[in-house]
């Protein structure tokens, strides 16, 4: 009887999706299979590592909640700050990478975003002003002031590459699909009712892995649901 219990729970541990609850410098996350969650860039002090400031939650591994709170963090022309729920890939490896995104709360402003970002360079729960690397992003920026919803950050600096003009602007309850796929250097990002953008030739990207995943920058709060990685 007592095997046939270990055997049973052996079963269910190998079927049952891997969720991991971790506590980081005060804010908790929760992380499914092969993802990671990390808070970093500009985000003020150490001590703005808490729950009040930072989510980071997966219920399952194609949901996750990301929270970024009370002006911690920004997406701006010479700093970055954001919570980040991402997997490794080698830089040789293409992806596809999707998601319903539903807003919960959003701050309109020119520093707050969230979306799909494909990036080099991250740091584990650390804050830093100091420059992050490069990355090309998907997903609302600039809302305040001229709304966008493709990005980049290069050795050039932060640049806005395409205009919103389809979607509804983010507000509570909204929601819009989300794509960023990789083909060699090819990029075609995909957000709500916008014609994608495809991106040729963006060979920003440097160092041997890069890191794939979802993210979110100042107030703002986002539902990430039907999670789908191709690799």
């Amino acid at each position: 009887m007592i095997q046939l219990r270990k055997t049973i729970l052996l079963i269910c541990a190998l079927t049952l999706p891997v969720l991991v609850f971790a506590q980081e410098s005060g804010f908790k996350t929760k992380v499914a299979g092969d993802w990671k969650a990390s808070v970093f860039g500009d985000i003020s002090q150490i001590d703005a590592l808490t729950a009040d400031n930072f989510e980071i939650s997966a219920s399952s591994n194609t949901k996750v909640l990301l929270r970024s709170s009370n002006n911690k963090g920004k997406i701006a022309g010479s700093s970055e700050g954001i919570a980040y729920y991402y997997q490794e890939i080698p830089a040789t490896g293409n992806f596809e990478l999707s998601a319903t995104a539903t807003v919960k709360e959003f701050n309109n402003n020119a520093q707050v975003s969230f979306g799909i970002m494909v990036r080099d360079t991250i740091l584990v729960n650390t804050p830093s002003k100091d420059a992050l690397g490069s990355y090309l992003a998907v997903g609302p920026v600039s809302v305040g002031k001229n709304p966008q919803f493709v990005f980049s950050r290069t050795d050039s600096g932060l640049d806005k590459i395409k205009g919103l003009s389809k979607s509804t602007l983010p507000a509570p309850g909204v929601s819009y699909k989300i794509n960023l796929k990789k083909t060699d250097n090819t990029y075609v990002l995909t957000f709500g009712d916008e014609d994608p953008v495809t991106i040729t030739n963006f060979s920003a990207l440097s160092g041997n892995k890069l890191y794939i995943g979802f993210f979110t920058a100042r107030n703002t709060t986002v539902d990430f649901d039907s999670i789908v990685v191709k690799k």
